[in-house]
């Protein structure tokens, strides 16, 4: 079980450290939240590496008080799977990168809309197999 955790300035004894969400793995929350987080202010989005209905990875959001944990998102394979690295937050949109899925099942750059109603967008670039140019003839 990983944990998604706060660190605070807790005075003269020091800093305290708060479990925000303990992850229970497999098909329900998520697995491997071990990517880091982005903040919009109130609330924090990651992924795991793991976990899910398919169990190729999710997209998550909680508050930073620790309420409200959702699952945005589970990888299903074509949208990508295991997402991996952290995410950007850019405007209403998180983008990512994925290990594995897509067409060729080499991975994906995905974004993800945030609002109103947070809906996966299409595959920006799906990653294909390397094709490299042949050598030059020996002589």
């Amino acid at each position: 079980i990983l944990s998604v955790a706060a660190v605070t300035a807790g005075g003269a004894a020091g800093a305290s450290h708060t479990i925000l969400r303990s992850f229970a793995g497999a098909t329900g929350d998520g697995e491997g939240p071990g990517h880091g987080l982005v903040s919009d202010g109130s609330t924090l989005y990651g992924t795991t590496a793991e976990g899910g209905a398919q169990g190729k990875g999710t997209i998550f959001s909680i508050r930073t008080d620790g309420g409200d944990f959702t699952l945005l998102h589970e990888s299903a394979g074509a949208d990508g799977e295991y997402p991996w690295g952290p995410l950007i937050l850019n405007g209403d949109a998180l983008h990512g990168v994925t290990g594995l899925g897509g067409a060729s099942d080499k991975g994906t750059v995905y974004s993800f809309s945030r609002a109103p109603e947070p809906t996966p967008t299409p595959v920006r670039i799906d990653f294909q197999p390397a094709e490299y140019p042949p050598l030059p003839a020996r002589g």
